[in-house]
């Protein structure tokens, strides 16, 4: 066969296609590869330490939190910045601490110095809590709550209680995300149809009583479509709002937070490695497949892939 043949047959454009396609499928698989590989720290349900710390005044104070990255720095600089360090030291180990609870504190990282941690343990009671907004919540849990009133106290079954509401209301979240983004989002398709269909009416000079009529009806359907949806909506707004908890924090505070607040919590440090890595494939699923939350700084990137 000659090349023009060859050309005019469309064959090119068909190896050119399935090449595109496939460099596109090595491109996501490589993407998701990287993810997996430089997020391991991100995605992995790391431990949460409770610390005993001494301040820069000298006096002591109970962290919580992850540690999220540590480096070496000079002693001197430290000294300088107010630290009592040693003479002798030349060189510290500094820890950047993600302490959450950002509503409360107003940031999501502490950063400490090794040798004033005093005291460090792993409680496995600790909780963290996964928020809508707000960041990570870290604390112990102390009680479960339903419309006010107390369900659960801190013992050996409030966890599962809490486990059992918090299902609950992301059950409950699922479908008011369904009704919000799929049946009320293809009501406002329909109701811009409808004025995009009188636009056209209207530069053609053809808004016809019965034109106009038809549209009109069509309005009040999605209008009583709309009253429906609005009417369960508020039902399942007053059904989410039902449950609550507190958890002490790590000043000793203790903080009331709505479940419909809560994507997810866990205990990290009574976890074992194989429930570590099922969260971790979890994590990085809910990153590829998730929307974004809380300003886009949580969340998934599933619009931008």
């Amino acid at each position: 066969m000659k090349l023009r043949d060859w050309y005019k047959s469309g064959s090119p454009w068909i190896w050119l296609n399935a090449a595109a396609v496939s460099v596109s499928l090595i491109m996501v698989f490589g993407l998701l590869l990287l993810i997996m590989v430089r997020g391991m720290g991100f995605f992995w349900p790391s431990n949460v330490m409770e610390l005993t710390y001494s301040n820069k005044a000298g006096q002591q104070e109970k962290l919580i939190g992850e540690i999220w990255d540590d480096e070496i720095v000079n002693a001197q600089t430290l000294r300088d910045a107010g630290f009592d360090i040693d003479k002798d030291v030349t060189e510290v180990e500094r820890y950047l601490l993600k302490v959450g609870n950002r509503d409360v504190y107003g940031v999501d990282f502490k950063s400490i110095i090794a040798p004033n941690i005093k005291k460090s343990n792993m409680p496995q009671d600790l909780v963290v809590v996964v928020r809508h907004e707000w960041g990570n919540f870290y604390g112990f849990l102390k009680e479960v709550k339903e419309n006010g009133n107390s369900v659960a106290l801190q013992g050996r079954e409030i966890w599962t209680i809490f486990e059992e509401r918090m299902a609950r209301s992301n059950e409950l979240h699922a479908q008011i995300k369904e009704i919000e983004k799929g049946d009320i989002g293809e009501i406002n398709y329909g109701l811009e149809q409808l004025r995009l269909k009188k636009r056209r009416f209207e530069l053609d000079n053809n808004l016809t009583e019965d034109n106009l009529a038809a549209i009109q009806d069509e309005k009040a359907e999605y209008d009583k479509r709309y009253a429906v949806l609005q009417k369960k909506l508020d039902e399942l707004y007053r059904e989410i709002a039902r449950d609550s908890f507190t958890a002490e924090i790590q000043t000793g505070k203790v903080i009331e937070i709505p479940f419909e607040k809560v994507v997810k919590a866990y205990k990290p440090n009574a976890m074992n490695w194989f429930s570590k890595l099922g969260m971790y494939f979890g994590n990085i699923w809910e990153f590829v497949s998730d929307d974004p939350r809380d300003a886009n700084t949580e969340g998934g990137v599933f619009p931008a892939i």
